[in-house]
């Protein structure tokens, strides 16, 4: 029962974000040829000719001849960790403020202690965003196979790997900021700026190690690197930090 409660608050918005990843994962496989042919458009190339970046016309030759080239450069290090990030802020925003501003939390504490309270909303949490993550990347590899595109399934899961454990921390970011608020505004407005915020600071060299939306999308993989595996440790272990950390807060706190 508690699993299945937590399970039906956030299910319509499962529902709508798994189609969402899976339905954009589809698209952008169909679309390849219709892609392809609108960067080597005379529009496109009159404008490539005017730019100073002269690199242009070799991605866009690789982007036309080289698959992966082209799912990294549309989908697995674009499309989809910027939608890993909506789908994060769209599962955790309203995980607490949503019980804080309903004055619900009182309703199930005589039946569930904060333990049990806070580790299923977590656990619900972390399954669907997981679920979501992996029927994106793998709905685009069935795509791919379908029309009969080679994508390396070592570099697939690589990206994969990465985007959902960043998506995690993202997701935990957004859980404690909900446990911050007693109104579901605010902690979805902050949780767009922190993650604004860390995708900016990857401009500046000081601060490049915040940007996890690069690690989400490594660019290394289509090198055959794999996954980097010193960063997702380090990744997973400010996840599990910040998870015992908001627990102890959830638990003293008053609701």
């Amino acid at each position: 029962m508690k699993l299945y409660k937590e399970w039906n608050s956030i299910k319509l918005r499962f529902i709508v974000m798994l189609l969402l990843m899976v339905g954009a994962a589809v698209a952008i496989v169909s679309l390849r040829n219709f892609t392809i042919n609108l960067l080597n458009s005379p529009q496109m190339r009159g404008y490539l000719k005017n730019t100073p970046y002269k690199g242009f016309s070799m991605i866009l030759k690789k982007i036309s001849s080289d698959f992966s080239y082209y799912s990294f450069s549309q989908w697995f290090g674009k499309n989809y960790p910027q939608l890993a990030a909506l789908v994060a802020v769209i599962l955790s925003f309203s995980i607490f403020s949503k019980e804080k501003e309903k004055r619900t939390f009182y309703v199930v504490f005589g039946r569930m202690n904060r333990w049990e309270i806070y580790s299923s909303k977590m656990l619900i949490g972390y399954l669907s965003l997981v679920t979501i993550m992996f029927s994106g990347s793998f709905g685009y590899l069935l795509t791919a196979l379908v029309f009969n595109y080679h994508l390396s399934f070592f570099m697939t899961i690589s990206w994969t790997v990465m985007a959902t454990v960043g998506a995690a921390l993202l997701y935990q970011i957004g859980a404690y900021t909900s446990l911050l608020f007693k109104d579901q505004i605010k902690p979805f407005l902050l949780d767009i700026l922190i993650y604004a915020g860390l995708y900016i600071s990857g401009i500046f060299k000081p601060t490049k190690f915040l940007d996890i939306f690069n690690y989400m999308a490594k660019g290394n993989v289509l090198r055959g690197n794999g996954i980097d595996v010193l960063t997702t440790i380090v990744i997973c272990s400010i996840c599990l930090a910040i998870f015992v950390g908001e627990y102890f807060q959830f638990k003293y706190m008053d609701l």
